[in-house]
């Protein structure tokens, strides 16, 4: 589990797949249910990376069934978690809702802050996704809270990207810089081209646009870095094509703007899942009402979304 781990937060998802299909397969042979569970919930977080959301939610279903007949509450919570994560991208919010609060109560009933972390992440990233953004700002900075207490990188992270994006549709950049531009001695890869792409977002409302191009430069190398790693990565994907953009309208670049259109229609063909549709127009409308030459809509950015 460990390499496939290691691979996962690298943003390798098909190595990632490949060695935790090994170690499920062994832990079958070898009679280990436990970890069956724990190596089927991994293999759906790849899937889930990956836009594959339905093979994901079959995966944590399974492992969900397998933590809940063993007894072992930690999974359980992780995998009504992981659900609760996956649903917003298919529009089903308060279905995410209710997985994401289920697994919250258990993380607290038997003391697992990280998941109790990364529960309150993924409520409050369902309640944004549905647009209410202050109820999200509510969760998410429990979350940002928690995770930094324990010194947990990932979920940290990941509700930081996505407490910025509250702020930004609470009108607050300031808030929203200010969350993305704390010090930080870990990374975590895969969340990177989100951080930087809030924080050039942050900027561009600020009207601060050499630092938002150069934070939006950061973005798209840290997406094309993951990218390389797995090409249908969605996140990377989606901060790539509006990474591009936002660059294109501040300096009024049309062959940017072209290659944020290409962009755009990559992300696309991978999917068009309603939710993920749904956060794309939000993202690319910050951008657009900075565009008033109409570069975006005559090069086609974000059509078909």
């Amino acid at each position: 589990m460990i390499w496939g781990l290691c691979h996962h937060s690298l943003g390798e998802y098909r190595r990632a797949i490949d060695l935790h299909t090994q170690a499920l397969a062994i832990a079958c042979e070898t009679g280990d249910y436990v970890g069956a569970g724990v190596y089927l919930g991994m293999l759906g977080l790849c899937h889930h990376s990956l836009g594959e959301y339905r093979r994901a939610i079959d995966l944590y279903t399974e492992a969900l069934a397998i933590a809940r007949e063993t007894g072992y509450r930690q999974s359980e919570s992780a995998r009504l978690g992981n659900l609760g994560l996956c649903y917003p991208n298919l529009g089903e919010y308060q279905r995410a809702i209710d997985l994401c609060t289920q697994a919250l109560a258990i993380a607290r009933e038997i003391g697992y802050r990280q998941v109790e972390a990364n529960a309150l992440g993924n409520i409050g990233r369902a309640w944004l996704a549905s647009g209410d953004a202050n109820q999200a700002a509510a969760m998410l900075a429990q979350a940002v809270s928690i995770a930094d207490t324990i010194g947990a990188v990932e979920p940290a992270l990941e509700a930081r990207s996505w407490l910025a994006w509250a702020y930004l549709q609470l009108g607050d950049a300031a808030a929203a810089l200010a969350v993305t531009t704390v010090e930080r001695e870990l990374t975590f890869p895969p969340e990177e081209p989100a951080m930087h792409m809030f924080q050039g977002l942050a900027l561009l409302e600020l009207d601060r646009l050499d630092e938002s191009v150069q934070a939006l430069t950061e973005a798209l190398a840290a997406a094309d870095g993951l990218l390389a790693l797995a090409d249908r990565n969605v996140a990377a994907l989606g901060a790539r094509a509006l990474a591009l953009s936002c660059p294109a309208v501040v300096t009024s670049d049309q062959a940017r703007a072209a290659e944020a259109a290409e962009a755009f229609a990559r992300a696309r063909a991978v999917t068009r899942a309603p939710g993920v549709v749904a956060d794309t127009r939000r993202l690319l409308g910050i951008i657009t009402a900075h565009d008033q030459a109409g570069l975006l809509t005559a090069t086609g950015c974000g059509s078909g979304w």
